[in-house]
């Protein structure tokens, strides 16, 4: 058993995207199994071979230079599939794992941070890892002529062996004639044309018995049949050298025919299997389609325009919903199903919608009854991790600025406070597209295990992850607690240094209860400053016994808002003070 290992020049940017989808199966791959399990498993890199090796090349590169070099690294079929190594497809899979192990562990201890990416296929006849290593000399410069000359492909071939001689295999002949056929030449070779077959256009003589006649000597009789007879050899003879070229012809075009109809017949079970895998994910499809649209945005935490029930707020801009179809106004594209609006909110590919929905919603309970009966097909279908919905914070310091801005400039929030925040990552910047060349910059509040975002423009205001209360600390036993985000900071702003202020997150009455419950064993003062309407007032009842501190206007930032008006100066000295009632 052999540990095997290539490598192979990589010379433009073009044959790097190309080698990326390949590896990656972004692209078709006739010869893989797209149904096979854990068919394509990430081992370094992002899962951009391109975008990794790219990062990795010097700003400046040497026309016709090599770029990268690929690396495969497999063994013989027998380590894989001991006793069977013709059954292809088929592998140990504890054998396989070791061996991936041990691989990996290689391309790290040789390459360094050179090793841009290393994938693992089980989709082929054999497991193999297929690599890019970017040939940079410890200067920044590209010199595969150096980093893989003979001298060190030999030493790669020898060092490849000692790694995984632990695991029985070893090294192949060295110097050997043995040529490794690509599998592009591989195709090439099955599919060139067959010979052609030249038919037989001469046909069998066929003469009847001799008559009495014929048979009398020196009559015209058997003079005509013998000159018939001379004729039919001559035809025969011509027969006979057409059926000996045909049957060369055969001769030669036989292997071919073998092997076009071992193809065609690989070829044609490969497409039936492909087939029920589309049958099964267009099948999935369908049901989680069947998702309504308004369950998918309440998940994502979207809110309805309450003056038009059909328009909903989301951080890419107003949607509009109708049935199974939505329209996105402020990019001008729509689409029709859950999968497509999660691809649109959430900015992902198919399968990650697809993942999304399933995460999101469970499998029994995301879909009802429809989703038990192709409970298995979902599973498979949604094997990847789903994307998280909880945005990344930007770096961009005018995205950062942005939400600088909003607060200080248009909610008139304390920048000391707002700075502080940003800096502790309590505050971020959260960016979404609807389509390219679209940005859209939202505040993010960090809660537990989610964010409570707004939109820099416009009124959006929802939630990505989970719900849950948003916390400003203090000095002081004493926890006030509000509705939102906005009213935390703006109680900060008001002179609420020392208290704790908290948002309820808006969870159950239960748990709005339970969490002022445990702020009370620990000693701490309640003050019930929701908002000044019907819903604060309920709400306030719910963390009863507690001080009832209103806002002058409906919330606090109102107050904030307005206290700072120039021609309101009675408003702002009552903002400031504490309005408490028992």
């Amino acid at each position: 058993m052999f540990a095997i290992i290539r490598v192979a020049k990589v010379k433009s940017l073009g044959s790097l995207s190309g080698l990326s989808r390949h590896h990656t199966r972004a692209s078709p791959t006739p010869n893989a199994n797209a149904k096979a399990r854990e068919a394509v498993r990430v081992l370094v890199g992002s899962g951009n071979p391109y975008n990794d090796a790219k990062a990795l090349l010097p700003a400046k590169v040497r026309k016709n230079g090599v770029l990268a070099m690929e690396h495969l690294l497999t063994a013989s079929p027998e380590y894989f599939r001991p006793g069977k190594p013709s059954a292809a497809g088929e592998y140990d899979q504890k054998l396989m794992e070791e061996w991936t192990l041990k691989a990996v562990e290689f391309l790290k201890d040789r390459y360094g941070s050179n090793l841009a990416s290393a994938v693992l296929h089980l989709d082929e006849s054999t497991p193999h890892i297929q690599a890019l290593v970017i040939p940079k000399r410890a200067d920044g410069k590209l010199d595969a002529a150096t980093l893989f000359c003979p001298e060190t492909l030999t030493d790669l071939q020898d060092r490849y062996a000692s790694a995984m001689k632990p695991l029985g295999l070893t090294r192949g002949l060295e110097g050997s004639k043995a040529k490794h056929e690509p599998i592009q030449a591989h195709y090439a070779r099955v599919n060139r044309p067959t010979p052609p077959i030249p038919p037989i256009k001469t046909p069998r003589p066929s003469l009847p018995d001799r008559t009495i006649a014929e048979k009398v000597p020196f009559s015209d009789a058997k003079r005509l049949r013998d000159e018939a007879e001379a004729e039919a050899k001559t035809q025969q003879e011509r027969r006979n050298t057409e059926i000996a070229i045909r049957r060369k012809a055969v001769d030669t075009a036989l292997p071919v025919l073998i092997e076009k109809s071992k193809a065609f017949d690989e070829r044609k079970k490969a497409d039936e299997s492909r087939q029920r895998v589309v049958d099964e994910m267009k099948k999935t499809a369908n049901i989680v389609r069947a998702i309504d649209l308004e369950r998918v945005l309440e998940a994502l935490g979207c809110e309805r325009d309450p003056s038009d029930k059909k328009n909903w707020k989301t951080p890419v801009g107003r949607t509009t919903v109708t049935d199974q179809k939505f329209f996105n106004h402020d990019s001008g594209e729509g689409g029709g199903g859950a999968i497509d609006l999660v691809k649109q909110q959430l900015s992902c590919d198919y399968k990650s919608a697809v993942a999304w929905l399933a995460s999101s919603f469970g499998v029994d309970h995301a879909v009802g009854a429809a989703m038990h009966e192709a409970k298995q097909i979902a599973l498979s279908a949604t094997q990847q991790k789903p994307p998280s919905p909880i945005p990344e914070p930007s770096t961009k310091p005018e995205h950062i600025e942005r939400v600088r801005r909003y607060l200080v400039n248009t909610r008139k929030l304390s920048e000391v406070v707002v700075n502080a925040c940003i800096k502790t990552g309590k505050i971020f910047a959260a960016v979404f597209s609807s389509k390219p060349g679209s940005v859209f910059v939202n505040v993010a509040f960090r809660l537990k295990d989610g964010v409570e975002l707004r939109g820099t423009v416009g009124d959006y205001h929802g939630v990505r992850g989970k719900k849950g209360p948003f916390v400003l600390e203090g000095k002081t036993k004493e926890v006030a607690f509000v509705e939102s985000s906005i009213d935390a900071l703006s109680l900060k702003t008001k002179g609420f240094d020392g208290t704790v202020v908290s948002t309820t997150g808006n969870p159950s009455s239960t748990e709005i209860s339970k969490i002022a419950n445990e702020y009370r064993k620990m000693g701490f003062k309640i003050l019930a400053a929701f908002d000044n309407d019907s819903p604060g007032e309920a709400m306030s009842k719910l963390i009863y016994p507690s001080e009832r501190m209103r806002p002058i206007n409906k919330d606090w930032n109102e107050d904030l808002v307005r206290s700072l008006e120039p021609d309101d100066v009675s408003t702002a000295q009552r903002s400031r003070a504490r309005a408490r009632v028992r």
